[in-house]
């Protein structure tokens, strides 16, 4: 009869003795010398003579095993470990038990040992395990595999639940006074088998990888060449793919149309002295040596998925040397992205004009193609999976994962897309090829944040490049030509050193220290004043619909009442140097080079309108001007952006694509009370280096000589066109024009709204509302009677009591919320609302009332409820993390939620649909319902009441359920169906 752990001891919940980490996280090569602790125990007969029967009386084997052998030598180093690092005392459960640890935790030899294990023999998923195995008499390995299989089968074929099984543990038991190295043995095999029961289920559980192990590999064993591959076209030098420019036609329309790849960081495994292979199981399978490392995989994944891929896709032996160029700095050798984009541009037409023998071989190599490339991205996505991933395994950090997976998504991205160019009519190209712009995909996270990681080195501000503005661009074609853009450098390259993902210190103005600029830095000019009295006159007019207007004759101003359509309306940001008030002016030379600006777009009256001239600090005259700016806006003929980076910047000598790009970087884009301002004008023109532009009437100039030009000029023109096409909706506000043909309108769907507000932000939140009180039906005068330093909060509870109507993902969304009681639902700003779907769409609303939000959401209870501890509620911690065992999916999850956290306890989670998703995370949000029960309420019931506790993120993991609810430290909660039920949320 087997005793089982829990019957001797119970399991330590606090002082657990931790391994030290290791520095080298390789697995041990071959050859690698012992440590002298390791090598003194080395026995001096040739032939070393093992078995378990000291420990196990079932297991009378015995293995004569050579002391020179590899993986002897291996176990040697492991049980060294062992001792050196744990005292007797320290040898409990807790160290030989993995609780799903990574490989990479362990000492470097496990992890070896582990891999060629798993590799010899892998135990299948399921409760039992019997012991049948042919075993050689001087294999190493055949030698841990006895041991390890009866080990694994006692615990499989337990009754019960009393925990896990360890000869160790027996040892300690039934000789307590026991100090000697066989007592290390016990440890060792408990922990091995543990370690090989993970690695084997790690590798049944892998899909879409290309290595060996995974099922996709398994089911293409016996897969034959296909007969009608493409004949290789000729391949190019690497100096050949040199010589070409980013700006030539072909070339140009791939990284628009596709994206432009990053460099991959290249890990070393030989890729060339292998034949071609036509699928990535040959690739790695023909590759993969008996004693490869933990490392040695993670690089043969990668050299499959760079490599490898292309070859299968493309149809054509490529050496290394054609794309790998030294990296920057001391990085090592990298896949040169341009090399890669050059090479699938130039691929693409010979595809085109490819002489098929016919329709059927175009469709089979497109449909071989459309395999190849679904399997690729199902292996990015695996491989960010907690528990699948080969780099974790091997010792990658989290944040080498990221640039390792990203960089390759990214070739892959782009190569899905010149494939589904050349098969566009295959349905399932299409689908995949749409599988690339799914932002809830792992690999499309990991490819926004390799960009990040990216663009913060170049010197880029981090408020600028925050994963919410990056969502903005969606597509990972345009983030990737975004991110090779250079940042905009106003005064220095580390600018931005001050600067956080929430605000730019360049954008944000202290009133008390602000002053406006010159034209130019050694200017100094006097300041020149509109007549005041004439500007309160008008303000302060009887009708209180009027405001000024201002006209410059080189020395002074002069104010008359706004006439409609004959004025410019000034749009700018403070931080440019541009604010002030009526009192205090403007130097001479911005005065003198506003009104040029004005007379180049209005040359009959040349009269213009700028906040800082035509709004006073008088605080009854400032409320008034601020009311009107709307009117103000709409009733201008023009609307005429002034921003230094766009001046800078943007040149009509410049492609659309950099232009558009560089607009939606532009602090003018990212400030809030500029987007009435934006939105309400007729026409709206932007200070490029040449002077006013109408992006608009660009537009049409484009069209106008596409229809009437040469072909040349029609080519470029259409092309043009094409670009700015594709990147407008990258500046929400532009697209939003072209949709509505530039018209300004008085209503404005919540949707709307929030989906212009992305990015945006003001000194003062408080104003925040007020700025878009024209766009939304708000009652201005109501907010701005809201004052006192909770202002901004409760002028958003009143905005949205006022609007009644909004979307019912915004509980869900892990941003900042109110604090007000009822209301912790609720967003402190609207600008980081919008979530990318059509968020607008019929059905999505809920309903705002006093006593919460009322709406449809789905909702699953845990078993118990769930204590928040104190550092989660007053904000210590910045998340709290729960693991979750789903058993109607058969699927375990961890939510990650935010904090601070009000309530002590939560008991449910919200969710916008009744399914929770395997391949991908989605948004949650944790609430306490008070141990009402789900499954009988029904609509005839009302709504159920909710507290809200805080928005999360629910991630899938690779375990099954039965596999963690055994952990006695970190066990997971239960979690019910999801019920689709109405719900306020309080």
């Amino acid at each position: 009869m087997h005793v089982l752990c829990a019957e001797l001891h119970p399991p330590l919940v606090s002082s657990i003795y931790c391994p030290p980490t290791h520095d080298d996280k390789a697995a041990v090569p071959p050859g690698t010398a012992l440590s002298e602790r390791a090598a003194s125990k080395r026995p001096a007969p040739e032939v070393v003579e093992l078995s378990w029967k000291w420990l196990i009386p079932q297991l009378p084997f015995v293995f004569h095993i050579p002391s020179s052998d590899l993986y002897y030598n291996l176990y040697l180093e492991a049980i060294d470990h062992l001792q050196t690092t744990y005292p007797p005392h320290a040898l409990t459960c807790d160290v030989v038990s993995t609780s799903q640890q990574p490989l990479s935790n362990y000492h470097p030899a496990f992890g070896a040992l582990v891999n060629w294990l798993t590799d010899k023999c892998t135990i299948p998923e399921g409760r039992q395990v019997q012991l049948d195995v042919e075993a050689t008499p001087d294999s190493m390995l055949d030698f841990i595999i006895v041991g390890m299989l009866h080990v694994v089968g006692v615990n499989r074929n337990r009754r019960g639940s009393l925990g896990r099984y360890h000869e160790s543990c027996i040892m300690r038991r039934e000789q307590p006074e026991y100090e000697g190295e066989r007592l290390y043995q016990a440890a060792f095999l408990d922990l091995i088998s543990s370690l090989w029961e993970d690695e084997s289920r790690n590798r049944t559980r892998t899909t879409w990888s290309p290595m060996p192990w995974s099922r996709a590999s398994l089911q293409e064993a016996f897969a034959a060449q296909p007969a009608d591959s493409v004949p290789p076209g000729q391949v190019p030098t690497g100096e050949a793919l040199d010589s070409m420019s980013d700006e030539d036609l072909i070339i140009r329309m791939s990284r628009s149309t596709y994206g432009y790849p990053l460099d991959i960081p290249w890990l070393a495994f030989p890729h060339d002295g292998y034949p071609f292979c036509f699928n990535l199981s040959t690739y790695t399978k023909i590759r993969r040596t008996a004693t490869a490392s933990l490392r040695d995989d993670a690089a043969l994944w990668m050299s499959a998925m760079s490599f490898g891929l292309l070859e299968a896709v493309i149809s054509m032996k490529i050496p290394e040397e054609l794309f790998l160029v030294p990296g920057p700095g001391k990085s090592g050798l990298v896949l040169s992205g341009p090399r890669l984009l050059r090479f699938m541009s130039n691929w693409l037409p010979f595809m085109q004009g490819y002489a098929w023998p016919s329709e059927e071989a175009r469709e089979e190599r497109g449909r071989q193609v459309t395999l190849l490339l679904k399997r690729a991205l199902g292996a990015l996505d695996e491989e960010m999976r907690r528990g699948l991933s080969i780099f974790l395994r091997a010792g990658y950090e989290e944040d080498e994962l990221l640039g390792i997976i990203g960089s390759v998504s990214m070739m892959v991205v782009v190569l899905s897309g010149h494939a589904y160019s050349v098969w566009s009519d295959n349905t399932t190209l299409k689908e995949v090829y749409n599988q690339t712009r799914d932002v809830h995909r792992s690999l499309y996270s990991a490819t926004v944040e390799s960009f990040e990681a990216i663009m913060l080195r170049a010197g880029w501000c981090p408020n600028t490049i925050r994963s919410q503005f990056m969502a903005v661009h969606g597509l990972l074609s345009v983030i990737s030509n975004f991110a090779r853009l250079p940042p905009h450098v106003r005064r220095s390259a580390d600018e931005h050193k001050n600067c956080t993902s929430a605000s730019c210190a360049l954008y944000t103005v202290n009133e008390e220290t602000y002053v406006p600029t010159h034209v130019d830095p050694s200017c100094n000019c006097e300041h020149i004043i509109p007549p005041l009295d004439d500007i309160s006159s008008i303000l302060s007019g009887l009708n209180g619909d009027s405001w000024p207007a201002l006209t410059f004759d080189g020395t002074n101003l002069h104010v008359q009442p706004a006439i409609e359509g004959f004025y410019v309306a000034v749009s700018h940001v403070w931080a440019d140097g541009l604010g002030s008030t009526s009192e205090a002016g403007l130097p001479a030379c911005q005065v003198a080079r506003i009104s040029a600006l004005a007379k180049l777009l209005l040359p009959e009256s040349g009269a213009f309108w700028i906040d800082s001239l035509c709004i006073p600090g008088i605080k009854h005259l400032r409320k008034r001007a601020i009311k009107l700016m709307a009117n103000t806006y709409r009733d201008a003929a023009k609307v005429l952006v002034l921003d230094e980076c766009i001046r800078t910047e943007c040149s009509l000598a410049h492609t659309w694509e950099v232009n558009l790009l560089r607009i939606a970087t532009s602090g003018w884009v990212r400030r809030i009370w500029t987007l009435q301002e934006g939105v309400l004008g007729r026409e709206l023109c932007f200070e490029f280096k040449e002077g006013p532009v109408d992006v608009a009437e660009e537009v049409s100039r484009l069209t106008r000589e596409l229809a009437d030009k040469p072909d040349a000029a029609r080519i470029s023109a259409g092309f043009e066109l094409l670009y700015m096409d594709a990147y407008k909706p990258h500046v929400p506000l532009l697209a939003f024009r072209a949709d509505n043909k530039g018209t300004p309108s008085n209503e404005y769907t919540f949707g709307e709204v929030i989906w212009l507000l992305q990015n945006r932000s003001t000194s003062k939140w408080e104003d925040e509302l007020v700025s878009i009180s024209s766009l939304l039906p708000l009652d201005v005068d109501a907010l701005l009677a809201i004052t006192g330093p909770d202002a901004a909060e409760m002028r958003m509870k009143s905005a949205l009591l006022q609007l009644q109507l909004v979307s019912r993902h915004i509980p869900l969304l892990p941003v900042a919320k109110l604090s007000i009681p009822g209301f912790t639902w609720a967003p402190r700003t609207l600008t980081q609302t919008y979530e990318k779907g059509g968020l607008s769409q019929e059905g999505s609303m809920a309903l705002c009332m006093e006593g919460g939000l009322v709406g449809e959401y789905g909702i699953a209870s845990f078993e118990t409820p769930v204590l928040v501890p104190p550092a989660c509620q007053d904000g210590t911690q910045e998340e709290m993390e729960v693991l979750i065992s789903h058993r109607a999916t058969d699927m375990t999850f961890t939510v990650v939620l935010r904090c601070p956290i009000a309530p002590s306890s939560f008991d449910s989670l919200i969710f916008l649909s009744p399914e929770l998703p395997g391949d991908r995370s989605t948004l949650c949000a944790a609430v306490l319902r008070n141990g009402v029960g789900l499954e009988h309420w029904t609509d005839e019931d009302g709504p159920l009441c909710c507290e809200y506790a805080s928005a999360g993120l629910l991630k899938p993991l690779a375990w099954r359920p039965h596999e963690l609810e055994g952990n006695k430290i970190n066990r997971p909660l239960l979690l019910s169906e999801v019920h689709m039920i109405q719900l306020q949320i309080a």
